[in-house]
């Protein structure tokens, strides 16, 4: 026999040929691993007197199982405090999706069925007045083959930063009396941030973030400070240790700091307290 693989009009496999571990083939029937594809088998057949039969046979061999999905389970964001709105990659909430036969980068992620739904948008709307509403999500995952399947999670969708005009941490300041306000005397107050008497975490912003974030904090006295980085899975993929004056300080991190696309969690230690946050770095 001789095998053509995807049917290109040469033969690339010989019956009479060994393996590349130096073993021979069988002439009766075939034992080879195939690539996916359509490939053309050629059967030679011959009897004592001469005679040669000679028949064709195409092999199609498809992967006909749908990909593992591996998601997250759940993701906090928040509202962006310009627009309003937040836009989520479904890539984001993999940890670990795999199939047979198509290689991870080739994996499409989507909202839907619809592979054209690689990202979705929340807004105000989605939170109908609410400061938080926790959404149920479908992430759905296909791979080259067209075959799909999917998994279910949560999005916690915030409004922290007031951008929406109803759902915001503090209610509307209402006055019934508008002139009785302008005729009002006033004492300035005013509010120094270069000391505070606690080691206060105010968390990273933006976040979700691309290209860098900045998390900040309040230190009661100079010193150093301690950095940690954590994936989902555990492993540590950030460490940095900085001398810091007392007060308000910041620390920025670089979207190029983190290995890929994805949910993180974050240890900002100082004086022997460790205080945690969580961070969404997204393509």
């Amino acid at each position: 026999w001789r095998l053509d693989l995807f049917n290109t009009g040469q033969f690339d496999i010989l019956s009479t040929q060994p393996r590349p571990d130096g073993s021979a083939r069988n002439n009766l029937r075939i034992e080879e691993e195939l690539p996916l594809g359509i490939h053309r088998l050629v059967w030679e057949i011959r009897d004592e007197y001469g005679n040669i039969l000679i028949e064709e046979q195409l092999i199609t061999l498809v992967d006909m199982n749908p990909p593992n999905p591996v998601c997250m389970h759940g993701i906090s964001t928040n509202l962006s405090s310009n627009t309003g709105t937040v836009t989520i990659p479904a890539r984001v909430f993999d940890v670990g999706s795999w199939d047979d036969c198509t290689n991870k980068e080739d994996l499409i992620f989507t909202f839907s069925s619809d592979l054209s739904h690689t990202h979705h948008t929340w807004t105000c709307d989605d939170l109908d007045g609410e400061q938080e509403i926790t959404f149920t999500v479908e992430i759905w995952v296909t791979n080259q083959y067209g075959h799909q399947n999917r998994c279910f999670t949560y999005l916690k969708v915030q409004d922290n930063r007031d951008a929406c005009p109803q759902s915001g941490s503090l209610p509307p300041l209402v006055v019934d009396n508008a002139h009785e306000l302008e005729s009002a005397e006033f004492t300035p107050f005013s509010e120094d941030h270069s000391a505070t008497n606690a080691f206060l975490l105010h968390h990273n912003h933006p976040n979700p973030f691309t290209t860098h974030t900045t998390i900040s904090f309040d230190l009661p006295e100079s010193g150093a400070v301690h950095l940690s980085i954590y994936n989902p899975y555990g492993s540590q993929v950030y460490r940095q240790a900085r001398h810091f004056d007392a007060g308000s300080q910041s620390w920025l991190i670089e979207g190029r700091d983190l290995p890929h696309s994805g949910f993180y969690i974050y240890r900002l230690g100082f004086g022997g307290e460790v205080l945690p946050g969580r961070m969404l770095r997204v393509e």
